[in-house]
């Protein structure tokens, strides 16, 4: 199912603490997905289902979902060193 090409852009829409983004492929049809994604100090969500026209409402996915969710973590260098066991 695809999409009409969506312009680039971001702004508020679920609450305070959450935020959407859409995002679009630059080569090919240009389909575009609209995302939800939360920013703390260590923290970065990113949430999406490119099967559906809508913007998710929640971080979650469940079985038999498309919808994909992404969370990375903030690593201090010393955190970073310690798990290559550079560093004891």
């Amino acid at each position: 199912m695809g999409l009409p090409p969506l312009p680039y852009g971001r702004g508020s829409v679920l609450s305070a603490s959450s935020k959407w983004i859409d995002t679009f492929v630059l080569e090919g049809e240009g389909e575009g997905v609209r995302d939800i994604y939360s920013l703390t100090q260590d923290e970065f969500k990113l949430c999406y289902d490119p099967s559906s026209p809508t913007r998710p409402t929640e971080f979650n996915t469940k079985v038999d979902f498309v919808r994909a969710l992404f969370t990375l973590k903030r690593v201090t260098p010393k955190q970073s060193l310690e798990k290559s066991g550079k560093v004891k």
